[in-house]
C-alpha cells in the first residue's frame, strides 16, 4: 500500500509539472548546421539542441521559430518572442545569458582564384557579401573598409544565396561564420572548392531576453548541461560535413 502511495505522489508530481510547465517562444537565425529546417520541416541544428536542453533542464516547454537575422533582432525588438539566438548586435536593456556558441567569423574565397586575403584591409577593392548587420558586428576597421567599398558590398539574407553568389563569379569574397559557409559550400558544391581565412577574432555569442527569471533560469539550465557533458556532444554531434 505504501509503495502505491510514493509511486502515485511521484507520477502525480511528473504530470503536474508537465502541466503547469511554462511555454515560451524562442526565435533563431537560420545558420545551418547551428538552427536550420530539415527535409521534414523540423527547426534542428546544435543551436536549437543546446537551448532547448537548457531550458528543458528548468521545466520549460519551448517553441521555436526561426527567421533572418534582420527580423529575429525586430521580433525580439517588439518582444514577439521571449527568447532570441544569438544577439550580436546591441539592444537596449535587453539582458544577455551566458555564451554557448562558439562562432568564428572568416572570409571564404574560391581555391580556383588563389586570392590573398591575409587581413582585413585585402578586402578593398574587392567585391564582398556578407550576412545581414555583419558592418555591426565586425568592427570599426571592417566596417570602414565595406564603406569605401559602397559599390561592391552587399550584405543579404540567405546563406545559400551568398555561395552561390560567389561560384557564379558574383563576388569575390563571402564573410560570414566557419562552421556555416564551409558546411553549406560542401553540401552544395563538394568538398575542396574554397579557402578559408581567418581575418577576424574567434567570438561566443549567446542569446538574450527581457525576463530576468527566464535569463537566470537559462544561465542554470546551460550550466547544468556543460557539468554534465552534454553540451560538449552537441557541438560535437553536428560537426560540419568537412569535418
Amino acid at each position: 500500500m505504501l509503495r502505491r502511495l510514493y509511486a502515485f505522489f511521484f507520477v502525480s508530481i511528473f504530470f503536474v509539472n508537465k502541466v503547469f510547465a511554462q511555454n515560451i517562444i524562442v526565435g533563431v537565425h537560420y545558420s545551418p548546421p547551428w538552427s536550420y529546417v530539415n527535409n521534414n520541416g523540423e527547426i534542428v541544428g546544435i543551436e536549437k539542441e543546446i537551448i532547448e536542453g537548457a531550458f528543458e533542464k528548468r521545466g520549460y516547454n519551448v517553441e521555436f521559430k526561426i527567421y533572418g537575422y534582420s527580423r529575429l533582432i525586430k521580433e525580439i525588438t517588439d518582444k514577439k518572442v521571449d527568447f532570441a539566438s544569438p544577439i550580436a548586435v546591441n539592444i537596449p536593456n535587453i539582458l544577455p545569458v551566458d555564451h554557448y556558441l562558439p562562432f568564428h567569423d572568416v572570409a571564404m574565397t574560391l581555391k580556383s582564384r588563389d586570392l590573398k586575403v591575409d587581413n582585413v584591409s585585402d578586402l578593398k577593392g574587392k567585391a564582398v557579401v556578407a550576412y545581414q548587420k555583419a558592418s555591426y558586428v565586425l568592427g570599426d576597421e571592417y566596417r570602414n573598409v565595406v564603406e569605401s567599398n559602397t559599390e561592391l558590398y552587399k550584405e543579404i539574407h540567405g546563406r545559400e544565396n551568398q555561395i552561390q553568389m560567389l561560384f557564379r563569379g558574383r563576388t569575390d569574397i563571402v564573410v560570414g561564420e566557419e562552421r556555416i559557409l564551409v558546411y553549406l559550400s560542401e553540401k552544395l558544391y563538394g568538398p575542396g572548392k574554397v579557402s578559408i581565412h581567418p581575418i577576424f577574432q574567434k567570438t561566443n555569442y549567446g542569446g538574450a531576453a527581457w525576463s530576468e527569471s527566464l535569463v537566470n533560469d537559462f544561465n542554470r539550465g546551460l550550466e547544468v548541461l556543460k557539468n554534465s557533458g552534454e553540451y560538449q556532444e552537441m557541438l560535437d554531434k553536428h560537426r560540419s560535413i568537412e569535418q
